[in-house]
């Protein structure tokens, strides 16, 4: 019975997302690390407003900017393994490092977050005038208050913001304020290297700072929690206006039914971007900070959400959870051996060394597997070229629609060339990094960053392939 009830309701007020997504956004972070990771708060935004995108053109707009604010958190998620991790054989540099990644990640906030309080605003009050909801354009003439234990209501002026304006308003300044408080702190850096006895080190206080922010974010952050959960709160009284949202989804859905399509491929092309990012071999004191195996697990997703789509799954199916057994069964063991002995003392003990070559041996298999696995996602790749890119134009005197169809696809094809190239190569490295680690210290990087570039390439040619399905679709 839920089951068809969330059917038959694809647009609803998802309450529990809603208050755990502000919950997520409100806690404040420190310089670039945020114990509440606030790219989970955006996917749940994403899933959360995703359906409100087919009705209208503010929201579609909304949730690529969401999306874009997502990319943005994840890449502030990786600046943390870049500035503790690479920069940690440097620490004098680790200051102007933070400092820069704090300053440029909050121009992008802003840049983006400014525009997408306004886009959910216009959206959500569009949608509201024209479903006849009373909820979004409320002008609020009272004021509540309790007193005594018994709920009392003072009249107010009139404003000229309704109930989502203001919230617009409050979400961004609470943005501006929040990304100031965690930037500002990070400026005291420009006097830790300076040459002048006479320039006093306000770095050495940095922590003091940090607190202080930390403490006035955690304020600002109560306040505008309150006010986000009195507004979801308001807005989620008006059952038929969303009943009135759901049919109409379903009838746009009915009508356009290559939609479903284009947001399978793109979550399934999300999964084969984590999946790359899975592959670097990122080592914070010995220990793989980016097991393979969740890359599979991701892979087995896109699988399953691709399956109406393809015409056969079983057997990268099997190959991807063999390559998933194994590479959890590497982690495993390489884990166990890390904790009891570290890299330099391999060639010092016969002992350690007739230990590590269990560890070599699944390393190799892996990479075999992991292999198998990219020949097999190329193929993939490769049918969802065929089938689901391409606009057949009406015949002409020099071309047929065949062959249009077949130079559009070979050209598609032929781009990724350079992502096959550096995923031989990561391959290779993975190879390459379990046999020369215990000699040369500088291996770790061929692990990370030749992987790095495999999914940096692999994400551009996904993202062209996206828009490629997209143009398809809207010239059918």
């Amino acid at each position: 019975m839920k089951r068809e009830k969330q059917a038959k309701s694809p647009i609803r007020v998802r309450r529990g997302a809603l208050i755990l997504a502000v919950l997520l956004l409100c806690l404040p972070g420190i310089h670039v690390l945020d114990l509440t990771p606030d790219f989970i708060a955006y996917l749940l935004l994403i899933s959360v407003f995703a359906p409100y995108a087919v009705l209208n053109e503010h929201m579609a707009e909304a949730v690529r900017m969401l999306e874009k604010m997502a990319l943005i958190s994840g890449a502030q998620l990786l600046s943390v393994f870049w500035i503790f991790g690479f920069l940690s054989v440097n620490p004098l540099e680790q200051p102007m490092a933070t400092l820069l990644c704090c300053f440029v990640f909050a121009f992008f906030k802003i840049m983006i977050g400014f525009p997408l309080c306004q886009q959910l605003c216009d959206g959500l009050i569009h949608l509201d005038t024209c479903y006849d909801g009373t909820m979004y354009c409320v002008h609020k003439t009272y004021r509540q208050t309790t007193i005594f234990g018994r709920r009392r209501r003072f009249p107010r002026p009139p404003s000229r913001y309704n109930v989502t304006e203001k919230m617009c308003h409050a979400c961004q300044i609470f943005l501006i304020c929040r990304v100031a408080l965690n930037t500002l702190p990070e400026f005291a850096a420009l006097s830790s290297n300076a040459y002048d006895d006479q320039v006093f080190n306000w770095y050495e206080y940095v922590s003091l700072f940090r607190g202080a922010t930390v403490f006035v974010s955690l304020i600002l952050g109560v306040w505008w929690l309150i006010h986000m959960l009195r507004y979801v709160h308001a807005v989620s009284k008006d059952k038929s206006y969303y009943e009135r949202l759901s049919a109409a989804y379903a009838e746009e859905d009915r009508l356009h039914p290559e939609r479903r399509t284009r947001r399978m491929l793109r979550v399934a092309f999300l999964m084969i971007t984590l999946y790359a990012v899975f592959t670097i071999d990122f080592s914070l004191d010995n220990f793989n900070i980016l097991p393979d195996f969740l890359g599979a697990i991701a892979l087995l997703i896109m699988l399953h959400l691709l399956r109406p789509y393809l015409s056969s799954v079983r057997m990268p199916r099997i190959l991807i959870s063999v390559y998933a057994l194994i590479s959890l069964g590497n982690y495993i063991l390489t884990t166990l051996f890390f904790t009891k002995y570290r890299p330099e003392s391999i060639l010092r003990s016969e002992r350690i060394r007739m230990a590590y070559i269990p560890v070599q041996v699944v390393t190799v298999i892996e990479s075999i597997a992991l292999a198998a696995v990219m020949v097999c996602l190329l193929k993939i790749l490769f049918e969802i070229i065929d089938r689901y890119t391409g606009y057949e134009i009406e015949s002409t005197a020099n071309y047929s629609r065949e062959e249009k169809l077949a130079q559009e696809h070979h050209e598609l094809k032929r781009r990724y060339v350079s992502a096959c190239v550096f995923g031989a190569l990561t391959v290779l490295c993975n190879i390459a990094y379990v046999f020369l680690r215990p000699t040369l210290n500088f291996m770790w990087l061929f692990g990370c960053i030749v992987p790095a570039v495999f999914a940096v390439l692999l994400w551009v040619r996904l993202t062209e392939l996206q828009d490629h399905v997209d143009s398809k679709f809207m010239l059918m």
